[in-house]
């Protein structure tokens, strides 16, 4: 076989740089005790659905925001939250950075793909650093266009239908409650 062009060579490189720094950034937050708050609201909200408690209200024993998602959403994350937190934290930050990059691959020739994920590497890690679900949201709003391109509607529409149930409170304005703490 031949050996791969230097376009997808550039491109393996920057995938590899997002990966060994989403775990890296991962690993650092673990070890330093930093707030992983957004984590802990995706993952409580899994347990909280689980026993039939209320998603929105306050936890604020387990975390110190509210939940804002939908109830597939706290679904959807049960893989993230049935193994032990340090995991679960390594696999959601893992997740959103392969994902974001393997849809521009998909997406954009290697050259173009390689420049798109080296322009997005520091937002990409503030997102990470803060275990937002902004790689995921990205990745499947691009898997979308992707599956249009390719005339797959019902994996465009699968990726709508993920994307929205993550951002959906997003679409709608919902008046905060007043924290209680």
């Amino acid at each position: 076989t031949a050996p791969p062009s230097t376009a997808l060579r550039w491109l393996r490189i920057v995938v590899l740089l997002h990966v060994l720094v989403a775990a890296i950034a991962t690993a650092q937050r673990l070890l330093v005790g930093s707030q992983i708050n957004n984590f802990l609201i995706f993952r409580s909200s899994f347990w909280h659905l689980l026993a039939g408690q209320d998603l929105y209200a306050a936890y604020p024993l387990e975390h110190f925001d509210f939940y804002k998602y939908s109830p597939t959403w706290a679904l959807l994350f049960a893989p993230f939250a049935v193994v032990p937190i340090p995991a679960g934290l390594m696999l959601w930050n893992l997740t959103n950075a392969l994902l974001l990059a393997g849809a521009l691959a998909m997406l954009l020739p290697a050259r173009a793909a390689a420049w798109s994920l080296a322009i997005v590497f520091f937002e990409s890690l503030g997102a990470i650093q803060n275990a937002q679900s902004n790689g995921l949201a990205a990745a499947l709003m691009i898997l979308a266009l992707v599956a249009s391109e390719r005339q797959r509607t019902a994996g465009g529409a699968l990726a709508i239908a993920v994307g929205a149930s993550i951002k959906i409170l997003s679409l709608i304005h919902i008046s905060e409650p007043t924290r209680p703490y």
